[in-house]
Order: C-alpha cells, then structure tokens, then sequence
C-alpha cells in the first residue's frame, strides 16, 4: 500500500532542481541570499 500523495510526491520530489540563482529572487535575496543559505547533506 502506497503512502497518501506518492502519486504527486514522486514526480514533483524527482525533478526538483535549485540553482544557487534561485536566492537572488525575492524573498531569499531580502533574507541574505545564498550566503545565509546553511548547508545540506546530499543522501
């Protein structure tokens, strides 16, 4: 039995794509863009 929304979940999860141009864009840009950004873990 599959999870509730794995359907739509999947999909959107699988081609997820963020540039580091994505936080020149309000509102990350207001909040310090890319270098307040922490790091993350790839799994």
């Amino acid at each position: 039995m599959s999870r509730p929304g794995t359907m739509i979940h999947d999909p959107i999860a699988a081609n997820l794509g963020i540039e580091s141009d994505d936080f020149d864009c309000a509102p990350f840009a207001q909040e310090g863009g890319l270098g307040k950004v922490p790091c993350a873990t790839m799994a």
